[in-house]
């Protein structure tokens, strides 16, 4: 009797042990071919210019509708449009992505998205009036980065590598270029070398007044070609492109300005020589001036000029040189008072905010100390106050600060461990705010001003718990010996870790500039690849 109710004890104790599920394996299948673990994000999310509201393209089964939603309630409250009522030709469009106008009055629909390169797409694209309900081509084919005129006005596009435009006033498509030509001249579309290596590809600007366009035109008549197999069917197709390989002749930029009340067109004086850089260019506060960015091929000298949208004529406002190199940003934001802007560099040998005007030459540090600004959030222009994001606790974090322009008032909105990522909302009485640590999936927040969660928009629960169910190594953070640093890094350990055993060990290391891999946010690198490999 003794040792039946000893045998009953030691089974119920280890009942338990024998009743816990049994975890699941990684497959390729799961990962690649059903993602089934696959983050959610915050879809369509725009920002309404009132501050109070934003849009989203939701999905109602297999219609979409574009809807107006409070911010700090999350309440639906007008529709802006739906393919299932507002058909073109009677037929419903799927939607890639939209765009409001400035004024919120009308809409771009883009559709039907094909791939260029990495960041260039083209697209069957859709102008809907939201008040009439009226959808009209933007073109008749697919075209490259149509984009509306700050006034609404006007929508400009790209195709056959040639700039055009359509006044929606009167529904007259106009032709700014005439000289494009596969493989020798592009207007207002990059090259292969700026859509890679400087990481954009419209390449034409509307003015703050919607009056003049300006734009790039590369001349790559004289860039070595090459030439590579494209396997799109049975017998690969033959694809032949502009490629300069490092030291060979790059593209001959221009930037001129058309003038869409004249009709007219300048080119920007940037300059006698031709084997150099434009890496960027961005209106001033003032219609009529636009902002050169001039840099040399060897990319560690940088001007600025101020060019006359009439003339075409520039003056050098800003100049910064570094031994080695300087990495050029979006990062500029041009101030009301029309002499002075705020921007990012690492001319100190962090990257931080400073104001600088140039007419009187002086300089404001915003932020300072041995950490680096991450990114330049937002300006307020009536608060006079800048919103960036920095790693000033740890360089594998990132938290929103606050400053004033004069450099005082830092203030940190996101106190804690890991990666917020910040989109300001219009007024920055709000930001959507993507969280997350290495062992944490992302949560989406609303916060307003002061760094107060207003609400959840996304927790990722689904993810979360689809996780539980799979047997996943261990992933933490650790110190290495470098040949003068200790480095951060990252390790996942197999499911079941033995620290008695030894294991092989692969080693993942990338040096490309800009590109961190060890930052305390998920899925950390090629996290679930690097998951299937500790599993082996």
């Amino acid at each position: 009797m003794r040792n039946k109710l000893l045998l009953i004890a030691t089974l119920l104790y280890t009942l338990p042990v024998f009743c816990q599920p049994i975890k699941k394996q990684l497959s390729l299948d799961s990962l690649f071919k059903k993602n089934i673990f696959d983050v959610k994000d915050v879809s369509g999310f725009k920002a309404m210019k009132d501050g109070i509201h934003y849009s989203q393209l939701d999905k109602d089964g297999t219609h979409q509708i574009i809807r107006i939603y409070m911010l700090e309630t999350g309440k639906a409250v007008r529709t802006l449009f739906d393919n299932s009522k507002s058909k073109f030709e009677n037929q419903e469009l799927k939607i890639d992505k939209y765009e409001l106008s400035k004024d919120e009055r009308k809409i771009l629909l883009f559709t039907q998205s094909q791939s260029v390169y990495r960041h260039s797409v083209y697209y069957k694209v859709y102008i809907y009036d939201i008040a009439s309900s009226a959808i009209e081509l933007a073109d008749n084919d697919k075209i490259l980065h149509c984009t509306f005129s700050t006034d609404g006005s006007k929508v400009a596009f790209v195709k056959n590598n040639n700039l055009f435009y359509n006044d929606l006033q009167n529904h007259e498509i106009i032709q700014v270029t005439n000289d494009g030509l596969k493989n020798n001249i592009i207007n207002g579309n990059c090259d292969w070398v700026y859509e890679e290596e400087f990481a954009f590809t419209r390449a034409f600007d509307w003015s703050n007044n919607g009056r003049f366009l300006a734009f790039y035109r590369f001349d790559e008549s004289k860039v070595p070609e090459y030439t590579l197999a494209k396997y799109t069917g049975l017998y690969p197709e033959q694809y032949t492109y502009k490629y300069p390989k490092a030291g060979e002749r790059n593209s001959d930029i221009q930037i001129k300005i058309f003038d869409t009340k004249k009709r007219q067109t300048v080119t920007a004086d940037i300059g006698k020589e031709t084997d150099q850089y434009i890496p960027r260019i961005k209106w001033t506060e003032n219609a009529r001036e636009l902002c050169i960015y001039r840099m040399n091929r060897l990319q560690n000298k940088l001007e600025l000029l101020l060019t006359s949208a009439i003339t075409g004529n520039t003056e050098i406002i800003y100049k910064e040189k570094n031994k080695y190199y300087i990495d050029v940003n979006d990062e500029t934001i041009f101030l009301p008072d029309g002499h002075s802007m705020i921007m990012r560099s690492v001319r100190n040998g962090y990257n931080h905010l400073f104001r600088y005007d140039w007419n009187r030459h002086t300089t404001t540090d915003i932020t300072t100390g041995a950490y680096d600004v991450d990114a330049l959030v937002g300006v307020d222009k009536i608060k006079k106050l800048v919103y960036y994001t920095a790693a000033e606790n740890s360089p594998m974090q990132r938290n929103l600060y606050v400053a004033g322009w004069d450099g005082y008032g830092h203030k940190c909105l996101t106190p804690g461990k890991g990666m917020h990522k910040i989109t300001p909302c219009e007024g920055y009485n709000f930001f959507l705010d993507k969280y997350s640590t290495i062992n944490t999936v992302p949560v989406y927040y609303l916060r307003d001003a002061k760094g107060k969660i207003i609400r959840t928009l996304e927790d990722n629960k689904t993810l979360e718990n689809k996780m539980l169910e799979y047997a996943l190594g261990e992933i933490k953070f650790m110190k290495v010996s470098g040949v003068n640093n200790t480095l951060n890094a990252w390790i996942i350990t197999p499911p079941n870790f033995d620290a008695s055993k030894k294991y092989p060990v692969l080693m993942f290391q990338y040096s490309g500039p800009g590109s961190q891999q060890v930052i305390d946010q998920f899925p950390a690198g090629n996290f679930w690849w690097h998951q299937y490999l500790a599993q082996k």
